[in-house]
């Protein structure tokens, strides 16, 4: 991954003073005529397997990635500081790398971020002697970056929902009992088989009585309900059927029966 540097350094992330971090950026301007002992290239958003990336979303993780050079003829310690700040100016993640830069020779350096919100970022790249008493090594350069929302989780992706239809079937309604029928489609009119379904029957004198069943593959489930002979009822039903990957459907209707 590193060209050209050998490496000893751990990524750390920091709240470091924004004071300080202003102080470096000022002094790094104020002396921009003056030879720096290394180079540094904008920094740049990578993941682990892909090259940069245009369109950054929320929530992702990414290595800030920026190439140094080392101007100089001798090996040298540094320190580079990956500051990463929002649209307000507030810090939201500082990355440090240490690590010996090898003589005339370009390196690559990488701290990680998760941005947890969309917004507009400027991601900042310093190179110091080291965090004790720092002497500003390059020039720091930066990056602005936009992050948006991150895509709806399929999670919250809405079901497709199931439909319910009760009825009776036809036929003599002096016969007893009488068979109800529930059928179970998708919004497309589709059966859908293996559904759960229940249903709670009332009758007129409010006696009430609940029965449990699953659809066919053609989507129906039917039961009987036991009718006295010669006897009108007005017959209040109420249906669910529910199954994985479905939002649950409901129905209420009223089935009259009489001699």
């Amino acid at each position: 991954m590193l060209k050209g540097i050998s490496l000893a350094f751990v990524t750390i992330l920091l709240m470091f003073s924004g004071f300080f971090i202003s102080e470096l950026d000022f002094l790094s301007k104020a002396f921009a005529s003056v030879h720096f002992s290394l180079s540094l290239s904008a920094p740049a958003l990578v993941t682990e397997s892909s090259p940069p990336i245009s369109e950054l979303r929320a929530g992702d993780p990414y290595i800030i990635q920026t190439t140094g050079t080392n101007q100089e003829a001798y090996n040298m310690s540094i320190v580079t500081i990956t500051q990463v700040t929002d649209s307000e100016g507030v810090a939201e993640s500082i990355g440090i790398v240490k690590a010996v830069a090898t003589a005339s020779s370009s390196f690559n350096v990488g701290v990680m971020w998760i941005p947890l919100h969309s917004g507009n970022y400027k991601l900042k790249t310093f190179a110091l002697s080291d965090l004790e008493a720092p002497v500003i090594l390059a020039f720091p350069n930066e990056t602005s970056v936009t992050v948006n929302k991150s895509p709806k989780s399929t999670q919250n992706t809405p079901l497709p929902e199931l439909r319910v239809i009760v009825g009776s079937i036809s036929g003599s309604v002096r016969d007893s009992p009488l068979f109800i029928r529930v059928n179970v489609t998708d919004v497309q009119g589709n059966p859908v088989g293996d559904a759960a379904v229940s249903a709670t029957v009332i009758n007129s004198s409010g006696y009430g009585r609940t029965f449990h069943g699953v659809t066919i593959s053609a989507g129906i489930w039917t039961f009987a309900w036991e009718l006295p002979n010669n006897y009108t009822e007005r017959l209040n039903v109420h249906a669910k059927a529910s199954k994985a990957g479905y939002e649950e459907g409901i129905t209420d209707e009223l089935i009259n029966s009489s001699p």
